[in-house]
């Protein structure tokens, strides 16, 4: 085998060993064999309705925030997010924090 070949086919078993030893995020429901238990966590988002369509953020995920036309369409668009946030999140090493805001409606006379 040449000398070039030998250094390439070396470089390229080198970057697969950093790619199978490195733990990428899983998003819900994809690759369930890869052999890891996938912990889901249930994010509260905020909703409102704008001049344009409605908007919405994660309390528990500062600068997670999305907008769409309609609330379908921003509640998606929120999901994509949340799933790049945290993935992004992993990729940088950071700990996904653990949801603690919850939601209370309260019933006042007006």
């Amino acid at each position: 085998m040449p000398r070039d070949y030998k250094i390439y086919l070396e470089d390229i078993l080198e970057a697969a060993a950093r790619i199978r030893d490195y733990s990428f995020p899983l998003n819900a429901g994809q690759h369930p064999q890869a052999g890891r238990a996938e912990t889901m966590k249930k994010f509260l988002i905020v909703i409102e309705e704008t001049g344009t369509g409605y908007s919405a953020y994660s309390p528990d995920l500062p600068g997670c925030v999305s907008t769409g036309r309609t609330r379908e369409e921003v509640e998606r668009n929120m999901r994509e997010g949340i799933e790049f946030h945290l993935e992004g999140m992993g990729l940088e090493g950071m700990e996904v924090p653990d949801p603690h805001t919850y939601s209370a409606y309260i019933e006042i006379s007006a």
